[in-house]
């Protein structure tokens, strides 16, 4: 599963699962933000502990986001 948001949103995400983890030494962030090709939009893998209720969560990315990966 994955979030889609603002750039912003997606790293506001990985900051408060990377602060809630406890992440330290060579563990930096909880994950990377994937851009879409198409459209000013981003995406995040959504953790399993971590919610965000105004990013939209899917299943899936779309296709404009796979050439990205």
């Amino acid at each position: 599963m994955y979030y889609l948001g603002t750039k912003k949103q997606c790293e506001d995400y990985n900051q408060a699962v990377f602060i809630g983890e406890a992440y330290s030494g060579s563990t930096i962030q909880w994950a990377d933000i994937v851009i879409n090709n198409t459209e000013d939009e981003y995406a995040i893998i959504k953790h399993e502990k971590y919610t965000h209720k105004s990013m939209k969560l899917v299943d899936e990315l779309p296709n404009a986001f796979l050439s990205e990966l």
